[in-house]
C-alpha cells in the first residue's frame, strides 16, 4: 500500500469523524434550542389563555352564546392577529365535542382518546399536521381549563420551527462536507509530499555506488527523511571507496587471470552430476576428484524404450580448453547418436574433440550394447539383470571402490549414487561414472 493511500485511508476518516461529530453536536444543540423555544412559546400561549377562561365563560358557551360575544372573543381575535396562533377550540373533556371554535368548518382538533392522555396541570402536544388547504403546518396543544371543566386546544403554526430545523440540518450537512473536503485536500497534499520525498530516497538507493548518485537530488524537508538521505550518501561514499580499493587489489593480484582458476569456476558453474528416470529405466552420473575433471556424462532417450548413455573425459583438471571441449563434445554426441550407430558417433566425437576416454551404452527392452575407446568394437547384446550397468571413466583405485560399493549395496536406488559414492572416492584420482538400472 502506498503512502498516499495510507494517509487517505487513515487521515481522511479522522476529518470525517471529527466533522461528523461536531456537526451532529451543533445540529443537536441548535435543534434543541429551536424546539424548546417553539414548545415553550406554544405552551405559554395555551396555559395563559386557559387562565383567562372562567366558569362564567364556559357556562355562556354551553348555553349557546357565540364566542365573539363572550369575554374571550377580543382575546382570541388579538392572538389570531399575531399570526402564531391559527385556531382556538374549547372541547368537552369527555366527548371532545367542540364548545367553541374559531374555525367553524375546520377538521376535528383532537379525539376523546387524545384527551385521555392529557394530565391535569400539563400541556399535551399532538402531531404536526397540514392545514385544510395545505398551505401551512399546524401543531395542536391541549390543556385543561380550570378543574377539568373543559379542554383548550390551541393550534399554532409550526412553519417557522420546521424551516429553522431544515436550515440547521442543511448547515450541519454543509459543514460535514466542507470538513471532509478540507481533510481530503490536506491528506492528499501530505501524501504527495511524503511520496515525493520517499521517491527521492528510492532513486538515491537505486544509484548508490554509481556515478548517477551525485546527480540524484537528496530528499529533504522532513528531519527523518533528511537523515536517511544523509545515511545513503555515507553508504554511497563507503561503497565507492570499498569498490575502488577492491578493484586496486584485484588489479595487483593476477591469480584470478590464471587458466586453472577460470577452469575451476567454469566447472562449478556448469552442472556435471544428475539423475534421469523414464519408465523402468533410471540413471545417475557424477564426476569425482578435486579439482573436477573435464568430463562429459549424460543420457539421450530415443524412441520407445531405447536410449544411449555416455561417460568420458576430455582432458586433465584445470584445463579450460578441455572443459569447453567436453561440453561441446556432449552436445555433438547427443545429436549424432539419434541418427547413426553409436560406434560411428563415438569415433567421430573422439576424433573431432580429442577425447581421452569415452564409453557408450545403447539399450532397448531386450538388452544393451557397450562401446568404449579401450575396445572400439561394440559388444554383443547383453540381457538385462538385477545388477546395474556401469559406464566408468575412473582410475584403478576408484574403479575398485565403485565395484566394492555396488557389490555390498546392490539394492540401493540409482539416485543414491550421488550421495553415497563421493564419500568413498580417492579425491586425487579424477574421473566420471554413470550407472544405469532397469527396475522391471
Amino acid at each position: 500500500m502506498t503512502i498516499l493511500r495510507q494517509i487517505l485511508l487513515f487521515v481522511l476518516p479522522l476529518f470525517v469523524v471529527v466533522g461528523g461529530l461536531s456537526s451532529i453536536f451543533s445540529a443537536w444543540l441548535g435543534l434543541s434550542v429551536a424546539h424548546n423555544s417553539h414548545v415553550d412559546g406554544s405552551e405559554a400561549i395555551a396555559i395563559s389563555t386557559a387562565e383567562w377562561i372562567n366558569p362564567d365563560d364556559l357556562s355562556a358557551l354551553r348555553s349557546g352564546t357565540p364566542l365573539a360575544q363572550t369575554r374571550l372573543g377580543p382575546i382570541t381575535d388579538r392572538l389570531l392577529r399575531w399570526g402564531h396562533v391559527r385556531r382556538f377550540t374549547l372541547l368537552d373533556p369527555v366527548t371532545a365535542i367542540p364548545l367553541a371554535d374559531t374555525a367553524t368548518n375546520g377538521p376535528p382538533v383532537a379525539t376523546a382518546a387524545d384527551l385521555k392522555e392529557l394530565k391535569p396541570g400539563a400541556v399535551l402536544a399532538l402531531k404536526v399536521r397540514s392545514s385544510a388547504d395545505g398551505s401551512a403546518q399546524l401543531e395542536p396543544y391541549l390543556t385543561f381549563v380550570g378543574d377539568r371543566r373543559a379542554v383548550l386546544a390551541v393550534e399554532v403554526s409550526a412553519d417557522d420551527y420546521l424551516a429553522t430545523r431544515h436550515r440547521i440540518l442543511r448547515a450541519a450537512l454543509v459543514y460535514t462536507l466542507l470538513v471532509t473536503t478540507i481533510g481530503a485536500v490536506l491528506a492528499y497534499l501530505l501524501g504527495r509530499t511524503l511520496s515525493r520525498h520517499v521517491g527521492l530516497l528510492r532513486d538515491s538507493v537505486a544509484t548508490i555506488g554509481k556515478p548517477a548518485f551525485a546527480k540524484t537530488p537528496l530528499a529533504g524537508g522532513v528531519s527523518e527523511i533528511a537523515d536517511l538521505a544523509s545515511t545513503f550518501a555515507v553508504i554511497h561514499n563507503v561503497h565507492t571507496e570499498t569498490a575502488d580499493r577492491n578493484q586496486r587489489s584485484l588489479a595487483d593480484a593476477s591469480f584470478h587471470h590464471d587458466e586453472r582458476s577460470l577452469a575451476e569456476v567454469y566447472q562449478q558453474a556448469v552442472p556435471k552430476r544428475g539423475t534421469w528416470t523414464s519408465g523402468p529405466f533410471s540413471a545417475a552420473w557424477l564426476p569425482v576428484g578435486t579439482p573436477l575433471p573435464s568430463v562429459l556424462t549424460g543420457v539421450v532417450p530415443l524412441t520407445g524404450e531405447t536410449g544411449v548413455a555416455f561417460a568420458g573425459i576430455a582432458g586433465p583438471p584445470g584445463d579450460l580448453a578441455a572443459a569447453l571441449r567436453a561440453d561441446a563434445a556432449a552436445r555433438f554426441l547427443v545429436t549424432r547418436v539419434a541418427d547413426q550407430p553409436i560406434a560411428s558417433a563415438a569415433r567421430d566425437t573422439v576424433a573431432l574433440f580429442g577425447l581421452t576416454r569415452l564409453s557408450l551404452l545403447s539399450w532397448n527392452a531386450s538388452g544393451f550394447f557397450q562401446w568404449s575407446t579401450e575396445a572400439e568394437n561394440s559388444s554383443a547384446l547383453q540381457p538385462w539383470t538385477d545388477t546395474p550397468v556401469v559406464l566408468s571413466a575412473l582410475g584403478p583405485v576408484n574403479s575398485e571402490r565403485l565395484a566394492l560399493f555396488l557389490a555390498n549395496f546392490p539394492g540401493r536406488p540409482t539416485a543414491a549414487l550421488l550421495e553415497d559414492f563421493p564419500c568413498m572416492v580417492e579425491t586425487l584420482e579424477t574421473g566420471a561414472v554413470l550407472i544405469l538400472r532397469r527396475t522391471q
